[in-house]
């Protein structure tokens, strides 16, 4: 089984030094695809999220600011097992 990460960094601080990692998060597959929540603010830790999707596992949404699990969501084939997800985006008006 392959195990897969993601780092959020923060260089802002210092952008004249490569990127540190503020942020862990450990998949247990390879990531196909992450999304940003579109209305993320800074100011309003709720917004502070984003979604992956990876093989064979479900959709994780993911607090950006405690890098704990918020959310799981189950895709579902047309035969109505369940399935992993290629890609994710949320809806234009962030719902």
């Amino acid at each position: 089984m392959m195990k897969a990460s993601l780092l959020v960094a923060n260089n802002s601080l210092r952008p004249n030094y490569s990127y540190a990692a503020s942020l862990v998060m450990s998949e247990g597959e390879s990531i196909h695809d992450f999304c940003w929540y579109p209305y993320m603010s800074a100011s309003d830790p709720v917004t502070n999220v984003f979604a992956t999707t990876t093989r064979d596992h479900p959709i994780h949404l993911w607090d950006a600011t405690s890098g704990q699990l918020r959310c799981t969501y189950r895709a579902y084939d047309a035969m109505d097992e369940i399935t992993a997800a290629f890609s994710v985006a949320f809806n234009p008006a962030g719902t």
